[in-house]
């Protein structure tokens, strides 16, 4: 595993122990591991990529990633017109292997990440709440 997973992967789990602290961090681990690292395939899909695009920040690290020819150093010359790959990211898909690009340095990842993880984090939470 790349050190950018794993530290995206500790900057995940630190977001949702924080976010939610009555919940073990056994149980938030064992759903990122599943999400991000076992099944990203069931997870995370291109059009949740083009759903979101207000995740983007815009800062050019796909560009730096991609090797993109229409980044200028700072950021993509041609934003609107850009590839489908530079559109898709943080999507990938390789063969019949699909997920997100983790690197604690794409806002769209780590958006991406915690809307899908809260998804599944949430029938947890409505569990812990209710009385016996």
């Amino acid at each position: 595993m790349p050190f950018s997973d794993i530290q995206f992967i500790k900057f995940i789990l630190k977001f949702f122990n924080d976010k939610y602290p009555q919940l073990s961090i056994d149980l938030i681990s064992d759903i990122i591991e599943e999400t991000l690292i076992g099944a990203p395939n069931l997870f995370f899909t291109r059009e949740m990529v083009l759903d979101n695009p207000d995740f983007c920040l815009k800062c050019g690290f796909c560009c730096r990633e991609l090797e993109c020819s229409n980044f200028n150093g700072e950021s993509c010359d041609d934003y609107e017109n850009r590839s489908k790959v530079c559109r898709d990211y943080p999507f990938y898909e390789i063969g019949f292997d699909t997920g997100i690009s983790l690197d604690v340095q794409c806002n769209f990842s780590i958006k991406l990440a915690e809307m899908v993880i809260d998804k599944r984090i949430k029938p947890y939470i409505d569990f812990d709440s209710y009385e016996i």
